[in-house]
């Protein structure tokens, strides 16, 4: 047990924790407004002022015009209005429909987008708070649409872990984790769709797993003897009992993990999927490989390639940056515009057949002159374990591979209390 410990210890200590939490910076300027969309906000708000005098502040109408002024002010980048728009519609909405209809989720996914792009990371966590009651109360449970927001839930509580939200990054992965292993308690694998729902699950329990392992193996942060959902209980001095317990959670996300690879395997091979076994067979693969298990990798990724050529898709023709279970190499959203608005970390290097970065070259840092980004990126790619690419069955080297990492910032942090850790 204790050589085990060890190994995982060890192996995840050596993966990188991701620094691009690929978003849009803290605080910005709203983007130029277009001269042609004034007479159009200008025009919705108009309107909104009519249907206030006439029919009062809250008739069912305004919430169809709040809606559609914040859309116009958000796509022209004035985020702070938008935000005062969209939280208007959703109050008119609320009124007339309740508490928890489903109407009110693309609002949400609305504000979401703009309060991101302020980087305004509490409100953020909010408005997730928020689609979460909705999503549990107003829709059918286990309903296709009720699968897709457990989905982008748990991958906000995966990307939150690592953002100034406010949120300890423990209570972050233990809500994407519930969130999953609830979802999956009821579904029943029973055609194709159901199978390829449940994989998704899966693979994104084995992305938690992952992180919630690699968070205790390598956080010195308050011990979590008693720990709960909600907070982490601290106290001046590591107890053994504190040790005990980090030592058996990092052994059971790791083993609950790779058991959460190996069933997705299996209800791909009961579905006979083809395309989904190559892709759990190359996961069981990158599984392996983050924990320094090359050999093993190495047969998975053999039987991951044949079972691709068979489905007509080629999984390694690039290299990937592990873990990447989810797609995007465990990134979760687009990176922003350049444009001043984020800092940034431009990188070239190439990749060996055994997964690691060499000959790193920067190629730009923004703002200029932040040295520290530098350092803490070289010290990523050291760390970091990439899917090499593969030609004919075997792992070989590519060459001139570019990487943006990308860095929230935190001017607000002080107005909200501040980033618990």
């Amino acid at each position: 047990m204790q050589t085990l410990l060890t190994l995982i210890v060890y192996a995840l200590a050596l993966v990188s924790q991701s620094l691009c939490a690929t978003t849009q910076t803290n605080e910005h300027n709203d983007q130029r407004v277009d001269s042609d969309s004034l007479p159009k906000l200008t025009l919705f708000q108009n309107r909104i002022d009519e249907l206030i005098r006439l029919r009062g502040p809250v008739d069912f109408r305004l919430a169809e015009q709040w809606t559609a002024l914040g859309f116009a002010q958000q796509t022209t980048g004035k985020h702070r209005d938008a935000i005062v728009s969209f939280e208007s519609a959703l109050h008119i909405e609320r009124v007339h429909k309740g508490l928890h209809h489903p109407d009110q989720t693309s609002l949400l996914e609305r504000l979401i987008e703009s309060n991101r792009a302020l980087g305004a990371w509490p409100a953020v966590a909010q408005n997730h708070k928020l689609l979460q009651f909705i999503n549990e109360r107003g829709r059918i449970a286990g309903s296709p649409a009720q699968m897709r927001t457990v989905k982008q839930l748990a991958l906000w509580h995966l990307e939150a872990s690592k953002l100034p939200t406010g949120i300890s990054p423990f209570s972050h992965l233990s809500s994407a984790k519930e969130l999953v292993q609830e979802a999956l308690k009821p579904m029943d694998v029973k055609d194709s769709d159901s199978a390829l729902t449940s994989i998704e699950l899966l693979d994104l329990l084995a992305a938690i797993s992952f992180r919630i392992a690699q968070h205790m193996s390598t956080w010195i942060g308050e011990p979590i003897h008693g720990v709960t959902q909600e907070t982490i209980v601290a106290s001046s001095d590591m107890d053994a009992s504190d040790l005990i317990f980090r030592q058996n959670f990092i052994i059971s996300n790791y083993t609950g993990g790779r058991a959460a690879l190996e069933r997705a395997r299996e209800i791909a091979v009961a579905q006979n999927i083809k395309s989904a076994q190559a892709r759990a067979e190359q996961h069981l693969g990158d599984w392996h490989l983050l924990f320094n298990r090359r050999q093993t990798a190495a047969k998975h990724y053999q039987t991951a390639a044949r079972l691709a050529g068979e489905a007509g898709i080629n999984l390694f023709e690039h290299p990937s940056r592990l873990p990447d279970f989810v797609g995007g190499s465990e990134t979760y959203r687009s990176p922003a515009h350049n444009e001043g608005h984020v800092d940034y970390v431009q990188t070239r290097f190439d990749i060996d057949r055994k997964g690691r970065a060499k000959n790193v070259r920067i190629l730009e840092v923004y703002p200029t002159g932040r040295t520290g980004m530098e350092h803490d990126v070289r010290e990523q790619l050291r760390k970091t374990r990439f899917r090499p690419r593969y030609e004919s069955g075997r792992p070989v080297e590519s060459k001139d591979v570019e990487f943006r990492f990308v860095f929230p910032r935190n001017e607000k942090v002080h107005r909200t209390g501040g980033f618990t850790s």
